[in-house]
């Protein structure tokens, strides 16, 4: 299965290449030859050219020279060249002055058209020689100054002189021409023709040797000349003589030609056509090759192998790896890989040519290079159709899912970047200033004149980033190694804060985790204790009673017993179960409570009046207890919404709590009043027993202040009044100032 599937691969990647060469070069190799190729048509095109341009339609040059013409602006151009009149007579006077006074050599300033032509003006004027130097000079001078002022009295002197520079010009052009007509001849010797025009004038060339090519021009296609010119004479004119429109329109009819130009078998040998010719037999028959082996690759792939998705299939260790990358690369890798390979099937028709040229030149036929990038170019091919049908397959059946993509992972991760904006703008700045930086160094390699620019930037910009990123980093890695201390148990001390950067920003919250910590494993701890009080108190408060009733039990089975001693057993046993029965009632409501598992019905209850009959019913106990209840109820009546059952609970336990444990011939202070909208339930008494300092620890279950527990509470009744106040959304506090103990109730009034 897999060698099938590699040669089905390898078919289509010669299929592709004979496919894109027959699209791209098919029309310059099909049915063509080499006389039909661009470099021969070039070459004829320039012969062509040439052969219009020297022999069938050569510069007249009588002719182009009658047609130069002067007009008035070109006069007025030359004339007034250096200035006006007067400027141009005061240069030459200053020019001479010297030199006629006999006291220095002339010094050169500005030169006139008269200086351009002074050949001509000598050979028009008679001089006769001077007696002295100065006087030759002074000559000389008054012949300039003459000539300047016959410039601006006559345009036909004027005209005369640029006729003469012109024609000049002309006569360079004509030679130079005739260089050119001559090299074009000995140039292009391997073409002959044979052309008439329509005046039945012949031109022809003629060669005893055969002949290779031959181009006919026939009626409707016949070869032609313009018959208009335009000579040109700008670089035949030297500079500041004055002369513009320095160009000649000669005109000639224009003229066909029929007949045949011939291009010489010897071409074909002694020339640059030899190897050409050569080169491209070459790549004719090499692509004509690849042609045919395309087409056998595609007929075999249409009725052989017939490949069908199963066959891509054939390595599915690779497929599931493939599948298990991200969305993003697996529709990358296609990409990419099909990029690469039509770069390659692009490119190899043109390789073709340039191998053919270097086979017929260096006599090798293909080198390691090429061999490695045919390689390449079918591996590419072959991942690239491969990857693109697994990928086709996957959203066929199961959609696209971006959800593991990269491209979604980066676009998270900088929105994760950007949550705390001071991190994610602080990052971007020194990304920014770190490339820039690359970027200006790469520069200053390249341009050491940079470094000027190039070093403030670096002492000023660079190193104090640099310096912030290193201590930020730096501070970074000792808030991390604290945070490992912390999550290994070590709370030793707290993390330093330096400044208000973010990581500042975290060790404060670290340190608040840490000391949540410390707090936790000190409630934990408490938990624990407490935990463990609790299992003590409540095997003893309900062992004591379960001791007695057994005791009793079995002292009631003497039947010798006599009749009063039973009656106060029974009574004994009476009063243990009982208590035995409330330690049972108030565990198991407690535990309600603290678990939620309790329903309280709110209504409106007049505060005042419940503390009021709470108290009538206790008034006998506190007496009989010698202590005195004093009660203060500030308002009345004082409406709140709370169940009137479980709020009595609360007021009774506390009372009940004040009783039990306050010390003899002391007062019981109990009070109700409203504060800020709250009402505020207070009591205070003197402890008869010695509290310690955790008095938040009397509302835990079963926990007394009488630590002897001789008394005969169950240790649950403030835990129940705090249960019963937290269901109510009120605040139960205790205070204790040595002996005094006062508990506070607070609740909503409404």
């Amino acid at each position: 299965m897999k060698k099938r599937l590699f040669l089905t691969l390898f078919l289509i990647f010669l299929a592709a290449l004979g496919v894109w060469s027959f699209l791209i070069k098919g029309q310059y190799f099909i049915g063509q030859n080499y006389f039909d190729s661009h470099d021969i048509a070039n070459e004829q095109e320039y012969f062509l050219q040439g052969l219009k341009e020297y022999v069938l339609d050569p510069v007249d040059f009588e002719k182009a020279e009658s047609a130069i013409q002067v007009n008035d602006d070109e006069i007025m151009y030359y004339r007034e060249y250096y200035g006006s009149l007067e400027k141009q007579l005061a240069n030459i006077q200053a020019q001479y002055e010297s030199a006629v006074t006999g006291e220095e050599t002339v010094t050169e300033t500005e030169t006139t058209q008269e200086e351009k032509t002074a050949e001509v003006a000598e050979e028009k004027t008679d001089t006769a020689p001077a007696t002295s130097e100065a006087q030759r000079l002074q000559q000389e001078r008054d012949q300039k100054l003459a000539e300047v002022r016959r410039n601006f009295e006559s345009d036909e002197v004027v005209k005369e002189k640029i006729l003469a520079i012109k024609k000049q010009a002309l006569a360079k052009y004509k030679v130079e021409y005739e260089q050119r007509a001559r090299q074009f001849k000995e140039q292009y010797s391997y073409f002959t023709y044979r052309l008439t025009n329509e005046a039945g004038e012949v031109y022809e060339k003629k060669s005893p040797e055969k002949v290779a090519h031959r181009i006919q021009f026939k009626k409707g296609d016949e070869l032609y000349t313009e018959g208009h010119r335009t000579i040109y004479l700008n670089d035949y004119i030297a500079d500041g003589a004055g002369i513009r429109n320095t160009y000649i329109d000669v005109s000639s009819e224009e003229q066909l030609f029929t007949g045949e130009v011939s291009l010489l078998k010897s071409a074909m040998d002694e020339t640059g056509f030899a190897e050409s010719y050569n080169i491209f037999t070459l790549q004719k028959w090499v692509l004509y090759t690849l042609w045919i082996i395309s087409l056998v690759a595609i007929s075999l792939l249409a009725t052989i192998l017939k490949p069908s998705r199963e066959l891509f299939s054939a390595v599915p260790e690779l497929e599931v790896k493939f599948h298990r990358l991200p969305l993003d690369m697996r529709l990358v890798i296609p990409m990419i890989t099909g990029l690469l390979a039509y770069s390659f099937i692009e490119s190899f028709p043109y390789r073709i040519e340039s191998q053919a040229y270097f086979i017929y030149r260096s006599e090798y036929y293909l080198n390691f290079e090429e061999i490695v990038l045919f390689l390449f170019g079918f591996a590419f091919t072959a991942v690239a159709i491969v990857t693109a049908v697994w990928v086709y397959d996957a959203v066929k059946r199961e959609g696209l899912s971006a959800e593991n993509s990269i491209f979604i992972r980066l676009v998270e991760a900088t929105r994760e970047a950007f949550l705390n904006k001071s991190i994610g703008q602080q990052t971007v700045a020194m990304f920014i200033v770190f490339f820039l930086a690359g970027l200006g160094f790469a520069g200053v390699l390249l341009q050491p004149a940079l470094l000027l620019i190039y070093a403030p930037l670096f002492m000023f910009v660079l190193l104090p980033v640099l310096s912030v990123y290193i201590k930020r980093m730096g501070y970074l890695n000792r808030v991390m190694q604290k945070t490992e201390d912390m999550a290994a148990g070590r709370l030793t001390t707290a993390i330093e804060v330096k400044g208000k950067s973010p990581i500042a920003k975290h060790a404060e919250n670290l340190n608040a985790l840490r000391q949540g910590v410390e707090l936790s494993m000190r409630e934990r701890a408490k938990s624990e204790r407490l935990k463990t009080e609790l299992i003590t108190n409540v095997s003893h408060d309900l062992r004591t009673p379960l001791t007695s009733i057994i005791t009793y039990t079995d002292l009631l089975k003497n039947p010798d017993l006599p009749e009063e001693e039973r009656m106060k057993y029974v009574d004994i046993l009476d009063k243990k179960s009982a208590r035995l029965k409330t330690l049972i009632e108030d565990l198991f409501e407690v535990s309600k409570m603290a678990s939620g598992n309790i329903e309280i019905l709110k209504q409106r209850v007049d505060l005042a009046q419940m503390l009021q009959q709470t108290v009538v019913e206790h008034e006998e106990d506190f007496t009989a207890a010698g202590l005195d209840l004093r009660v203060t109820i500030h308002e009345q009546p004082i409406y709140a919404y709370v169940d009137g059952q479980k709020w009595w609970r609360v007021v009774d336990n506390l009372l009940v709590n004040a009783r039990k444990y306050s010390l003899e011939g002391t007062r019981v202070y109990v009070s109700l009043r409203v504060v800020a909208g709250v009402a505020e339930l207070a009591v205070k008494n003197i402890a008869k027993y010695e509290l310690g300092g955790n008095v938040e620890e009397l509302t835990e279950r079963f926990k007394r202040a009488d630590t002897s527990r001789h008394t005969e509470g169950s240790g649950l009744g403030l835990a129940i009044a705090q249960s019963i106040v937290d269901l109510h959304g009120g605040s139960l506090v205790i205070d204790v100032d040595g002996d005094l103990f006062k508990v506070i109730v607070k609740v909503n009034i409404g």
